[in-house]
């Protein structure tokens, strides 16, 4: 890190350029800029030469957009989809002017980060801030590469594609624009339709820019605060440390210094808010119509398969969705630094300092307690918490305007039920389509119940029960912030009105998926009676004397007809229902992923044989260091002998996809394996910490009542590691060893044909000669125990380190429980000091836990959502028709008949799907598949605010 500092003060004048050199890239093309007293007269006056050419070509776009949707007669979803894109040049173009008139805040944030830099001067401090520079660089940089490609990918596709039209029966191809003109005759003339092309690419460039220069100037104000929050817990460890070792030298020796550099913090955070306020306001509300209405214009034209289009529309909502949730972790990020620092001040040893030093750091903790927030419009909360209801609502708001626009599919779909059930004249039949109605209805039910209980109860409890005292005034939050700009929402009646207006919006948006999951399983519950009437009757063809009075014909055609119904019915129910699916499943996953979860994993005779233990404890000799090397070396060989023979045959020489896929799974499983092997031994330092903070509690345990209480927290996580390795080794190993044996197929009666679990050696050996199948297949035993190993070892030392907090929590609250009686006071310990001593002890191992194992987490995350997904799972009930086409004796049956359940066998092996968008299916492993993807993100999500 030094070497960085060296080469970014050879490469700028001084540090402080490092960081704001993408945001001046961003601004003086614009002409925004700040001036300063040293900035010349020249500089000055190309400035305003920038921005009047800014404003003029963004202008000669928005003016003639607007006077084209009022002037020109176009059916109202013409109008619609031009009003999209100007309305997102006229919200940047606001966002470009608030730019200009915060000139004097923007300058005078960038003056506080030069002088922040030249006050620190010591190279572990720079080192700190340089560290949080480059993070908001890179950050910053990303997001105006994402919102500059996806702005002029926009542009490009609309603009450049022509569109045919049919007059006087000839073929006219006119050409488009992104944002047309009014009066101009750029659809037919090619030079006029490049000219403005072209202008419209230069606004779009000129807004682009605006939009990220704005995000570019809040990266990297944010993280100039990180890194200053983040300089002033070292100060205060410092401090702490030096009233305890009374050392003069240390660079920390007043609290006054801390102080005063947390009120420059604060006081840059409330001129960012001041700059970014309005801008986010506008952002926000421009991401609501980027996200509502590309969907709008995607189910639209849905029918007209313009993948040009869908695609565009697709894009620009994603850019949206990412604009707000980048925008929501910066609040957050922010807003979760800020509280650290009141944190960090408990967790140093204050109770050790005399009484006067602790109420210096009382102030500071107070202080940090107060929550500072980054606001769109002084309105709304920029947090992960923000962009969850907002999610929620824009979901509902998009199933509401679906269930319209699919409303003549849906009436179809409703009278074809009601067909059916007029068709019935069979009394068992009607028994059955009953049965599956009560099912139906029972579905509905328990949905409405969950759904009514579950949102209710967040809207009404959960505000109520969050009530937050602040001196002596009771703070009664809302469901959803934003009404503080317009009312004094803690007066009593203007409160209840709200309470009761967003009970009300609970209540409708419950109706909205209510509404969506009923008709799905009417629909659904519907197809199965009519599955269940089709294999009774096929049932029926047994009765030989029933089949000889009537003949056989007349019942296949009734089973036939019923079958090719029953399809019709599925694939319009499909088709109706599969874009609402799939929304349905994108928020459920994004909401899931707000929810907390926590994970950790380990153990010693699991680390031995894949020759990690060494690298997390040191006492060890040099023979088994030796022997580590030698593990390892085998374990990887054994890993590499799957990965390289298996990758090269999935993509080099499989060419049926299916079976691409199928092999997938088994390979990806080695693939994380060996990436978690990697970073059990990159991660070795931090396990070796964690280990020894366990042997010292062991070690530092006294009391006999505290040893049995560690004693019985270890036998869980005993018990647990067992129930993993139990777990983990037999469902692998069986599926690594009885699967082949079961497996097995004889070819022309004479050959048999042994499969092995991972293929691509057939180019190097004969794999089915006697003595290089076996070997291959214990070497392929080797690399699954190996991998279980891995993930046995990754689950249980969380098992062990989790328990073991858990223990140390209890030992707390029992020394707590004692306080009173002040049993502990031994020796002229303080008890009080002895419990918060183990408390910050016990912060810092779970976070040294946490920082050691979530990686590997991440990658078992990942790892299993992929597995699952892999897993085939099949609608038995559609199945069933082949089935019971099979068990009827339809070998009595002559020949010409019987090859007539031929077809009705093949087609029932392809049973319908349900899919979300044509993109996942729906069914149980689907459930498992959005739970464990939303747990990415929320790992993703933990480590950015982290």
């Amino acid at each position: 890190m030094t070497n960085d500092i060296n080469v970014a003060k050879q490469k700028f004048d001084n540090l402080s350029e490092y960081s704001i050199k993408l945001s001046r890239w961003y601004l003086k093309p614009l002409g925004a800029w700040p001036t300063s007293s040293s900035t010349t007269k020249m500089e000055r006056i190309i400035s305003q030469i920038l921005i009047v050419i800014c404003w003029c070509i963004i202008l000669f776009t928005v003016i003639p957009g607007i006077l084209y949707i009022v002037f020109v007669k176009q059916d109202i979803y013409v109008k619609l989809k031009i009003f999209g894109p100007l309305s997102h040049w006229c919200i940047d173009g606001f966002n470009y002017a608030i730019l200009l008139l915060r000139k004097n805040d923007i300058l005078h944030c960038i003056e506080h980060l030069r002088t922040d830099w030249k006050l620190v001067t010591r190279t572990k401090d720079q080192q700190v801030m340089l560290k949080n520079a480059k993070i908001g660089h890179y950050i910053a940089a990303f997001c105006a590469i994402f919102m500059q490609v996806i702005i002029f990918f926009s542009c490009f596709v609309l603009g450049i594609f022509k569109r045919s039209i049919h007059v006087d029966n000839k073929t006219v191809e006119l050409y488009n624009l992104p944002c047309p003109v009014y009066k101009i005759p750029f659809d037919t003339d090619p030079t006029i339709h490049d000219i403005m092309l072209g202008t419209q690419f230069l606004s779009a460039f000129v807004i682009s820019s605006s939009a990220s220069a704005s995000f570019t100037l809040a990266t990297t104000f944010t993280y100039h605060v990180l890194g200053q929050l983040n300089i002033m817990m070292i100060w205060i460890n410092e401090f702490v440390d030096r009233l305890q070792k009374e050392n003069k030298d240390n660079h920390i020796n007043k609290i006054g210094v801390i102080v005063e550099h947390h009120l420059r913090i604060l006081s840059l955070i409330a001129r960012i808010e001041r700059i970014t306020c309005p801008i986010y306001f506008m952002e926000l509300f421009k991401c609501m119509m980027g996200m509502c209405m590309p969907s709008y214009y995607f189910l639209a034209e849905w029918s007209e398969r313009n993948i040009q289009n869908l695609t565009v529309y697709v894009m620009v909502a994603l850019s949206m969705s990412f604009n707000i949730l980048l925008v929501c972790c910066i609040g957050e990020i922010l807003r979760e630094q800020c509280k650290k620092v009141g944190d960090m001040v408990y967790m140093t040893n204050w109770y050790q300092l005399p009484d006067k030093d602790i109420l210096n750091l009382i102030m500071i903790i107070s202080r940090s307690s107060v929550e500072v927030k980054i606001t769109a419009g002084k309105i709304i909360t920029m947090s992960i918490y923000t962009f969850g209801p907002l999610t929620f609502c824009l979901s509902a708001l998009f199933k509401y305007s679906y269930l319209g626009i699919k409303s003549s599919e849906l009436g179809h779909c409703i009278k074809h039920v009601e067909k059916d059930w007029k068709m019935l004249q069979n009394k068992d039949h009607r028994v059955i389509m009953s049965r599956y109605a009560i099912m139906g209805r029972n579905l509905i039910t328990l949905c409405a119940a969950f759904m009514y209980t579950g949102g209710l109860s967040y809207h009404t409890i959960m505000p109520l029960f969050s009530k937050r005292k602040v001196e002596n005034f009771t703070i009664r939050p809302l469901t959803y912030p934003g009404y503080e700009a317009f009312l004094n929402i803690q007066k009593s009646s203007t409160y209840e009105i709200i309470y009761c207006m967003h009970c009300i919006y609970v209540i409708v948006v419950g109706n909205i998926t209510m509404a969506a999951y009923s008709l799905t399983a009417i629909f659904i519950t519907h197809a199965c009676g009519q599955i269940k009437i089709q294999t009774l009757r096929l049932e029926n063809l047994k009765n030989e004397k029933k089949v000889l009075e009537t003949g056989i014909e007349s019942h296949l055609a009734v089973v036939v007809r019923n079958h090719v119904q029953i399809l019709r019915f599925a694939k319009n129910v499909e088709t109706t229902l599969r874009e609402l699916f799939l929304v349905e499943v994108i928020v459920s996953t994004l909401l899931m992923c707000l929810l907390e979860y926590y994970c950790m994993v380990m153990c010693q005779w699991l680390l031995k044989p894949i020759g990690v233990w060494p690298f997390v404890y040191d006492r060890t000799s040099r023979l088994e260091q030796l022997i580590s090397i030698i593990l390892m070396a085998m374990c990887f060989s054994s890993l590499l002998f799957i990965i390289l023979p298996s990758g090269h045959h999935i993509f080099f020489v499989e060419k049926d996809m299916h079976l691409k896929v199928k092999l997938l799974g088994p390979v990806g499983f080695c693939l994380s394996s060996t990436i978690k092997y990697c970073y059990l031994g990159m991660k070795g330092v931090f396990f070796e910490q964690c280990i020894k903070h366990v042997e010292k509690d062991w070690k530092m345990v006294q009391d006999p009542s505290y040893r049995i209480i560690m004693l019985k927290y270890a036998t869980i996580s005993r018990k647990l590691i067992i129930m993993c390795a139990v777990f983990l080794y037999t469902g692998g190993m069986s599926y690594h060893t009885v699967m082949q044996f079961l497996s097995k197929e004889k070819v022309n009666n004479n050959y048999t044909f042994k499969p092995l679990t991972y293929l691509g050696y057939d180019p190097f050996f004969d794999t089915q000669s006697s003595p290089t199948y076996e070997i291959i297949f214990c070497m392929h035993c080797f690399a699954a125990m190996i991998m279980y190993s891995v993930t046995t070892v990754a689950y249980s030392l969380a098992a062990i380190f989790v328990t073991h907090i858990c223990g140390q929590i209890q030992i707390q609250t029992t020394r707590l429980q004692n306080l009173v009686e002040n049993k502990d006071k031994k020796n002229n310990c303080d008890p009080f000091a002895l419990i918060v001593h183990d408390h910050v002890e016990i912060l810092r191992f779970s976070k040294n836990v946490e920082e050691a194992l979530r990686e590997i987490c991440l990658a078992e995350i990942i790892e299993s959502t992929i597995i699952m997904c892999l897993l085939e799972y099949y609608c038995m009930t559609c199945s069933q028709i082949g089935i019971i086409s099979y068990e009827i004796n339809w070998y009595k049956l002559p020949a010409k008949k019987a090859h007539d359940l031929i077809l009705l066998i093949s087609i029932s092996q392809y049973p319908p799907k349900l899919t979300a968008g044509k993109i996942i299916d729906l069914s149980f492993n689907t459930f498992s598949s959005v739970v464990k993807t939303s747990v990415i993100y929320l790992n993703l999500l933990r480590t950015v605010t982290d």
